[in-house]
């Protein structure tokens, strides 16, 4: 989903349960709202830019630009 206004704070991987935990907040209102997710799209802009939170996931994320080649990997 896409979220207007919002900003991730950070991101970690719980290992044991096999999900991301996102926090954000809502550049609006500062509400702070945390998600648990088994993967992640990062929609960062037009040339690839990996944010400084999420380089320690360097064997578990791929940039945007290479979406449709791991496409069906990421669809298990």
């Amino acid at each position: 989903n896409i979220y207007f206004n919002t900003e991730v704070t950070h991101i970690d991987y719980e290992e044991e349960n096999g999900f991301y935990i996102v926090t954000s907040i809502c550049t609006k209102t500062q509400e702070i709202k945390i998600y648990k997710a088994k993967k992640l799209i990062l929609g960062t802009g037009t040339p690839p830019y990996i944010p400084e939170s999420c380089k320690n996931l360097k064997e578990k994320a791929i940039h945007s630009s290479q979406y449709l080649d791991y496409k069906e990997e990421n669809r298990k």
